[in-house]
């Protein structure tokens, strides 16, 4: 074998591939083999069903991946340049005519070579594929390259050694391996895709990408900022405030740890002392918790700013349930104001008299329900319809900004909605008309009894979610 390449590198190098073909393929072969074995058992490099190659004017690399990944089939992509060296290729490794394809690209276009590549993917749905890019010209193989990445299919390249003294690769010096993606790497595409979920709300979805992403990236610190953002803000939608709280501080330590997203950082540790307020809040009373203003608020922001999300995410059924809470816990906070605790109602402490107070109310419901008025005692447990009425009576000045008319027209919508006690489904304008609704009684209760010095707008903004949600307008 050592006359042998002596020989391969004192033959012209135009006559050097034919030499190769005919005298040293079988012995660098082997080698490549036992190379190649060690690279698949350390999952280095894989086995394949197709082997896209694209071909330039050397057929013994190609004839050496083929030879040693043993693919099913092959699609050569070649120029009418390049097509000249197919016959060398097929008859050295034997390929039947049901074995390979090829298609035809323009070598200078690198958009052209993309676009074959992953139309013939598409096609062939192939996840057991790989892209050789070891043959062609440059643009060729960048954009082989390029569709590979993107696509997230191997891309191999047969690396050779040339000698400072010599002219042309040194036979059985092959190895066969494989590009890393950068995307994987650097998880671009996943962070990408991340950021969509976070964009539709679907914070679970996202975590079920950044998790594992966090151990098989080359960078993986903004994979665990967006992480714990994303658990943080999947247990505030489902109103798990202690863990919202333990996931927040772990995204802001992550931040500053690293110094990255520190823009974020005032609005985040905002979001977090919201948080703090509603920790244990399954063993505080809702009296207790209603005569809180700024605990109250809390809850009521993170009840209103959810509704918003169902309401982008057109989920207009479950958006009205939580708008309706909204209204609901407003007038809760109204009535612990009065000292009315709406689940067990005292109303010997008010400065109205009890019998003023019933006449008051049995009036404003009469003028309320009409033919459908059916008279009632002061309620033992207060529901929505009653509060208002009871706020009313108590000339309330919250109370006394709302027409309660209006407010019984958008609260039968959501009781005839299937999520309610209804068959019905909530359309948008329903859902638009609550919505309307709600953000006047919001501000108007701003006013009356605030949990900061500072506009309704600038507090609803507190509760805004950094990644992926635009500003919602009022």
């Amino acid at each position: 074998m050592h006359n042998k390449i002596k020989e391969y590198f004192n033959v012209r190098k135009s006559d050097s591939q034919k030499y190769y073909l005919e005298n040293l393929l079988d012995w660098s072969l082997n080698k490549l083999k036992t190379k190649l074995r060690e690279s698949q058992r350390e999952g280095q490099v894989g086995t394949y069903k197709i082997l896209y190659q694209t071909v330039g004017n050397s057929p013994v690399p190609l004839v050496l991946s083929i030879l040693a990944l043993e693919p099913e089939k092959v699609i050569f992509l070649v120029t009418d340049e390049s097509r000249t060296w197919l016959d060398v290729i097929i008859e050295h490794t034997k390929l039947r005519p049901s074995q390979y394809e090829t298609r035809y690209i323009n070598f200078s276009s690198m958009v052209d070579i993309y676009e074959v590549i992953k139309r013939e993917v598409s096609d062939n749905d192939a996840p057991n594929a790989a892209i050789d890019i070891t043959g062609g010209t440059k643009v060729m193989s960048s954009g082989a390259a390029l569709a590979g990445a993107y696509l997230n299919i191997d891309v191999l390249y047969l690396e050779s050694v040339i000698e400072p003294s010599r002219d042309r690769p040194t036979p059985g010096r092959e190895n066969l391996i494989r590009i890393d993606n950068p995307f994987t790497v650097f998880g671009d595409r996943k962070l990408n895709r991340a950021r969509d979920l976070f964009a539709r709300f679907d914070f679970i979805g996202a975590v079920e990408i950044l998790g594992p992403a966090r151990v098989q990236v080359r960078e993986p610190q903004i994979f665990h900022l967006y992480y714990h953002l994303a658990l943080a803000y999947a247990a505030w939608d489902d109103f798990n405030f202690d863990t919202a709280y333990k996931e927040l501080r772990n995204a802001i330590k992550t931040l500053e740890q690293y110094h990255i997203h520190l823009e974020w950082r005032p609005h985040l540790k905002e979001q977090l002392r919201i948080l703090s307020l509603l920790e244990n809040m399954e063993n505080t009373p809702d009296f207790e918790l209603y005569q809180n203003p700024e605990k109250a608020w809390a809850l009521i922001g993170s009840c209103y700013a959810n509704a918003r999300r169902r309401g982008k995410q057109r989920r207009y059924d479950f958006a009205v349930l939580l708008l309706y809470r909204v209204l609901e816990m407003l007038s809760q906070m109204r009535l612990a104001s009065w000292k009315l605790d709406s689940r067990h109602p005292s109303y010997s402490e008010l400065a109205i008299s009890r019998d003023e107070l019933t006449t008051r109310f049995k009036e404003i419901q009469r003028n309320l329900y009409r033919k459908n008025y059916r008279e009632q005692e002061l309620p033992q447990e207060i529901s929505l319809m009653q509060g208002l009425a009871l706020l009313k009576a108590l000339e309330d000045p919250w109370a006394d900004s709302l027409d309660l008319e209006r407010v019984k027209d958008n609260i039968d919508q959501r009781n005839s909605s299937i999520l309610a006690h209804g068959t019905k489904v909530v359309t948008k304008r329903g859902h638009d008309g609550m919505l309307k609704l709600v953000q006047q009684a919001l501000e108007e209760a701003w006013k009356i009894w605030p949990a900061a010095e500072m506009e309704w707008n600038a507090y609803r903004s507190q509760f805004r979610f950094v990644v992926g949600e635009t500003r919602i307008e009022a």
